[in-house]
């Protein structure tokens, strides 16, 4: 039985030999040899909530969303078999009670590990954004914590869930989860989704080549030029810069590799207004622009006409409600999953 030792990864990851933000001598090129050779369990059980968390960018990330995306599924279908071998009510309750305990521990180990390392959501940025090694690997850190620390919590409420009538512990939901261990609020849209009921069934997992499109940096104008609204020539001060930013606005999912904006969610048009505001006030834009000889100033209603039209999108009503004294830094500072745009500076 797997009682003792049923979070041994985890374990791995905050005190062992899996610890990420310790000096890391695996290179790219081992991590996707690792990656390579791991194949994903298949679960006995088909889960009721799934993970959609942040797409994992670069060989160490994708490792480590494998390897604990792996443990779940084993952990899940190991103690299903566990309790189907119980020979009574009491055990099971026993068992169930014991696990989630466990479960409950390493909430408050991560927990730990994250408060007193400083490795919040908000510096959960791609390793394109950095350009120093350190400032990469505590990104990579964090990322991984914060995918364990939203693993564990989807575990305890897969396991709260499937085994209610013999869990004898205070029942949680996900938001009770965030505040009881983390002190903070649950994301404004939720990475851990209910997907279905508890009936068994095997799952296949074989691999099937990705067809998701790859971005490309466009160093010009993408759409035909339209009166009034200023050329990317004219507009962008570093070009390969500017790039740099559209790639991270590409990871964290406000526009596609065709330039357009993502509706959806709708705090995505908060976000995007946001940048714009935080790009014109940190140089991405030039000063200045000449017109047949003449020159003129660049304005922030000058990059609102690029942007709307650079990625399709009409967001001048949040970009007036930002403008608003005050306004940017409450918006950045009152909900963790902004506070990455006020570093975007530092591309």
């Amino acid at each position: 039985m797997r009682l003792y030792y049923v979070l041994k990864l985890y374990d791995q990851i905050l005190y062992g030999v899996l610890n990420p933000w310790t000096k890391d001598s695996n290179s790219a090129v081992k991590y996707q040899h690792l990656l390579h050779e791991l194949t994903l369990e298949t679960f006995h059980v088909r889960p009721i909530f799934d993970m959609n968390f942040l797409k994992p960018v670069g060989p160490k990330r994708q490792y480590y969303a494998a390897i604990i995306e792996h443990e779940f599924r084993s952990i899940l279908s190991d103690f299903d078999r566990e309790m189907g071998a119980a020979n009574s009510e009491d055990e099971r309750t026993f068992l169930a009670t014991k696990v989630l305990k466990n479960v409950d521990q390493h909430l408050r180990r991560t927990a730990f590990i994250i408060n007193s390392k400083g490795y919040k959501s908000d510096i959960i940025l791609p390793p394109s954004y950095f350009r120093h090694t350190t400032e990469c690997d505590t990104a990579d850190a964090t990322y991984i914590l914060q995918l364990m620390k939203f693993q564990l919590i989807r575990l305890y409420l897969e396991l709260q869930e499937r085994y209610a009538p013999y869990i004898d512990m205070e029942v949680f939901c996900e938001e009770d989860i965030h505040q009881h261990y983390f002190g903070e609020t649950a994301p404004e849209r939720s990475f851990i989704v209910k997907v279905c009921s508890t009936s068994i069934h095997p799952v296949q997992t074989t691999y099937v080549p990705s067809t998701e499109k790859v971005f490309q940096p466009r160093m010009y104008d993408v759409r035909p030029p339209v009166p009034g609204v200023l050329s990317y020539e004219k507009i962008v001060a570093n070009q390969e810069r500017f790039a740099r930013l559209e790639r991270v606005l590409f990871e964290h999912h406000l526009i596609d590799h065709d330039y357009e904006f993502q509706r959806k969610p709708m705090g995505n048009y908060l976000r995007m207004a946001a940048i714009y505001l935080v790009a014109f006030q940190k140089g991405y834009f030039q000063k200045y622009y000449f017109i047949n000889g003449r020159r003129y100033t660049l304005t922030a209603k000058d990059v609102l006409k690029f942007f709307n039209r650079r990625y399709n999108i009409h967001i001048d009503k949040q970009f007036r409600t930002l403008s608003k004294k005050g306004a940017l830094s409450r918006f950045l500072e009152n909900n963790q999953n902004n506070l990455w745009i006020s570093l975007i500076d530092k591309l």
